[in-house]
């Protein structure tokens, strides 16, 4: 019994710091999130249109795909 006591310590060092690091996590994916949706209404202001470049796109796959 006195073996399992010794490892208490580090079962509590392990579950902080897992916390730790998924809160970090949480806080960069927030962060990114944010950043991409602050550049995307930049685009859309500047008059990026999202369906063409969405066509474009569709049609030079669809071109790669006729050319093999």
């Amino acid at each position: 019994m006195r073996r399992l006591y010794r490892f208490i310590p580090l079962i509590v060092v392990l579950l902080i710091a897992a916390t730790c690091a998924e809160k970090k996590a949480e806080l960069f994916i927030q962060k990114v999130k944010e950043r991409d949706i602050a550049a995307l209404d930049k685009m859309i202001e500047e008059g990026f249109d999202i369906n063409q470049r969405a066509r474009d796109g569709y049609f030079a796959l669809y071109a790669a795909v006729q050319a093999e």
